[in-house]
C-alpha cells in the first residue's frame, strides 16, 4: 500500500486514534468508578455515624486525628481522586470551618508533594496522570499569561491534581506562584461545599442558596475560562 507524501502511514495513524479512544474510554470509566466509590464511602459513614458515635470517637483522637486527617487529604491529592467524601467527614467530625480548615492544609501538602514529585520524575512519570491534552492546555495558558494563565488554568474544569502535575512540570513556573495559585483557587470551592453543607444539615434555606449560588458562580466561570482557551487555541 502507498504511503502518502507527507510520510504517514494511514493504518498507523488509524491505530492510534483507536488507542487515544480507548484510553478516554477507560478514563472516563475509572473516573465514574472513583467518583461512585466516593459517595459510597461518605454513605457508608454517614450510615454508621448516624447516632455520632463514630464522629465522637475520631474528635477524641485529638491531634493525632487531626495529623491523619490532613496527611489522608495529602496523599488522596496526590493521586486523581475524589476528595470531596474527606471534606464532608472532615466537616462532620471536626465542625464544618475547622474541617476545612482542615482539608485545605492537606489539600496544600499534597500539593506541594506533587510540585515535587514532578520536578524529580520528569516528564515519564507526569504521563502516568495527566494526558498529552491536557498538558498541552495548562502549557498554552502558562505559556502565554505566564501567573495570570496558571490562575486560570486551575479554573479550567480539570482535577486540580492533573494542574498541579503539568504545572509542576514546567519550569517558568516557580514554587510560590505554584503554591499560591492553588491555594487561592481551591477556597471559593471548599466556602462554597461548607455552604452547602451549613444549608442541608441544619436546614437553613439562606446558606443553601448561598452555596448552590457560589458553586454556580464557580460553574460559569470555568465556563468563561474554557471559552476563552478554546477561541485563543
Amino acid at each position: 500500500m502507498p504511503i502518502p507524501s507527507n510520510g504517514r502511514d494511514p493504518s498507523r495513524g488509524a491505530a492510534e486514534k483507536r488507542k487515544h479512544a480507548v484510553r478516554i474510554w477507560i478514563g472516563s470509566l475509572w473516573s465514574v468508578c472513583l467518583v461512585l466509590s466516593g459517595f459510597a464511602a461518605m454513605a457508608l459513614f454517614l450510615y454508621m455515624d448516624r447516632n455520632n458515635q463514630l464522629s465522637s470517637v475520631i474528635s477524641g483522637w485529638g491531634a493525632v486525628g487531626i495529623a491523619a486527617s490532613i496527611l489522608l487529604m495529602a496523599v488522596l491529592c496526590m493521586v486523581p481522586v475524589p476528595t470531596e467524601f474527606l471534606l464532608l467527614m472532615n466537616m462532620r467530625v471536626y465542625g464544618v470551618w475547622a474541617g476545612v480548615s482542615f482539608a485545605w492544609c492537606g489539600a496544600m501538602l499534597g500539593t506541594l508533594a506533587v510540585f515535587g514529585l514532578a520536578r524529580r520524575f520528569g516528564r515519564r512519570f507526569v504521563q502516568r496522570w495527566v494526558s498529552d491534552d491536557r498538558f498541552r492546555q495548562v502549557e498554552s495558558w502558562v505559556r502565554r499569561r505566564q501567573t495570570v494563565g496558571l490562575l486560570f488554568a486551575r479554573l479550567l474544569p480539570i482535577p486540580a491534581v492533573i494542574v498541579n502535575y503539568a504545572a509542576g512540570l514546567l519550569t517558568p513556573v516557580k514554587l510560590w506562584t505554584y503554591m499560591w495559585t492553588a491555594a487561592v483557587t481551591i477556597i471559593p470551592y471548599y466556602i462554597g461545599t461548607a455552604l452547602l453543607y451549613l444549608g442541608i444539615i441544619r436546614h437553613l434555606s439562606l446558606w443553601l442558596f448561598v452555596g448552590v449560588l457560589s458553586m454556580a458562580v464557580l460553574w460559569l466561570v470555568s465556563h468563561w475560562v474554557t471559552r476563552r482557551f478554546r477561541d485563543r487555541s
